[in-house]
Formats: C-alpha cells, sequence, structure tokens
C-alpha cells in the first residue's frame, strides 16, 4: 500500500469513527505502512488533515495528546469524558484491523436489549460482535443483550467479545452470565490500564486469542456441528486464568430434583 492509498484508508476510517487519537492513528499507519520516527508521523498526520475534511479536536498541549475527528465533533467539552467510550471502540478496532479482520462500525444505535453491538469484526465468513464496557449497566439491560446473543447464536456462526474497563464489571458481566448455560463462543476480556500503548499491547493479545479461536474452529452452528458443541468464555485478566464458559449454579434441592427426573426417565426407557 503506498502513501496516498493509506491516507485514504485512514480518512475513510476516521469518518466512520468519528474520533481517533494521534496514537491511535499511527498505530493504523504503522499497518499500512511500517514504523517511522515519530518527526515523520506529525508531519503526515498535519498533511492528512490539511488535505481533508478532518479537524484537530484537541491539540497536544503537553499533558494530553492530540485527538482527530470529524468536524461534527468539534466545540464537544470534556472530550476524554464525553468521547471515551468511542475513543476505547477506535482503539480496538485497530487491533482488530492489524490482524486482518474487516471492521464495520456500528452503524444504527439501540437501548437496551435492542442495542447493537459497538462493531463488528469480520475474518472471511467469520463474524465476532464487539462490545467494550466502561461502566456498569442495569442487569436486566445486560441480561437481555446476553439473551439476544445466545438466540442468535442457535442458528448463526458468530462469535462475542466483550472487552470491559476493569475486573469487576466483568466479574458482574460473568456472574450474570452464569444464570444460564450458554451454548457459543464467548470472549471476556480486561483492558485496564490508564497507558495507551499497554492498552494496545492488551487489546492485541485479546484479538490473537480470538483469531486463534476462529481457525481452531471454535465458531459454528448446532447444526453444523451438534455433537461438538463448544462454550468459551476465555478471561484474560492476570488474575485469572482461561477457563471454560460459567455454568449455572443449582442448589441441592434442584440437583435431586434433576436427578430423580433422570432416574424416572431411564427407568421408563428400560420399560
Amino acid at each position: 500500500m503506498n502513501k496516498q492509498q493509506a491516507k485514504l484508508q485512514a480518512v475513510e476510517f476516521i469518518h466512520t469513527m468519528r474520533v481517533i487519537r494521534r496514537s491511535t492513528l499511527i498505530r493504523l499507519l504503522e499497518y499500512y505502512l511500517g514504523e517511522k520516527k515519530d518527526a515523520t508521523w506529525s508531519v503526515y498526520i498535519h498533511r492528512l488533515i490539511q488535505e481533508s475534511d478532518l479537524v484537530y479536536l484537541r491539540k497536544n498541549n503537553g499533558q494530553e495528546e492530540s485527538i482527530i475527528g470529524t468536524e461534527d465533533k468539534q466545540g464537544i467539552p470534556l472530550l476524554e469524558v464525553q468521547a471515551g467510550h468511542e475513543l476505547r471502540v477506535t482503539e480496538v478496532a485497530v487491533e482488530f484491523i492489524r490482524a486482518g479482520f474487516t471492521w464495520v462500525p456500528a452503524l444504527a444505535t439501540g437501548k437496551g436489549a435492542s442495542k447493537i453491538s459497538d462493531g463488528v469484526a469480520w475474518l472471511g465468513e467469520y463474524r465476532i460482535e464487539v462490545e467494550i464496557e466502561l461502566s456498569a449497566k442495569k442487569q436486566s439491560r445486560w441480561k437481555g443483550i446476553i439473551d439476544r446473543y445466545r438466540n442468535q447464536q442457535k442458528t448463526s456462526p458468530f462469535g462475542v467479545c466483550y472487552i470491559f474497563g476493569n475486573d469487576g464489571l466483568r466479574r458482574s458481566f460473568r456472574n450474570l452470565m452464569a444464570a444460564e448455560k450458554t451454548t457459543g463462543y464467548w470472549y471476556l476480556g480486561v483492558t485496564d490500564s490508564d497507558q495507551v500503548k499497554e492498552r494496545q499491547k492488551t487489546d492485541a493479545a485479546i484479538v490473537t486469542e480470538v483469531k486463534s479461536a476462529i481457525e481452531n474452529g471454535a465458531i459454528h452452528t448446532p447444526q453444523q456441528n451438534p455433537d461438538t458443541q463448544t462454550t468459551l468464555t476465555i478471561e484474560n485478566h492476570p488474575d485469572n486464568h482461561p477457563e471454560s464458559a460459567p455454568q449455572p449454579i443449582y442448589s441441592q434441592a434442584e440437583l435431586a430434583r434433576q436427578k430423580l427426573a433422570q432416574y424416572r426417565e431411564e427407568k421408563g426407557k428400560n420399560k
């Protein structure tokens, strides 16, 4: 890819995402053009903005790095707070692109269970619905989204990747998932650093795990492979080892009821 092609790709990407940190943009450009000195990128990005309708939403002031975006984002106060979620989605999107995925941003908005994902990462015919969670949600909202994905996974071969801003959010979400059996590919990851480079490193590791799962055949529909339905919820927080998806936790009375029901069923078969 030459410089002009990379510039067009970068401008189009920023238009779809609307905001991007300078370091995230450099991360994307490095994928297209290879590594260069910071001074070279400064000139390249300055020209990119001059030759397009993109703008600096915030220029480097010595403490906070520059943020670039579309004109409709100009004048938004407290940019890191107001656009914090969008900036994180952009960071994650770049890591999927660098791993060879095609990123499709959210094209509509919704609330609660009707909410669409923050973006879709495609690797060939396989898709991953990507969700970025930086703050706690009502349990009813999370449950509605979980149920929607579970129902869709019964007939459609796709995976779900959640990246949480801290391990407490991940634990809350995981406990909610444990209420019912999950069949399908899920990845629950944590990226909790306040340093951009550390987030890039962790995000890249998460994307690598997701890509490996696709390549190893973890994503399929029950109809495609009914005998080997795989349930995967992988958690990458340093305090936790990867594990299978949480399963329902039953009381002793419920376990006894299930055991009795199974005994009666087997007895009926033997008559």
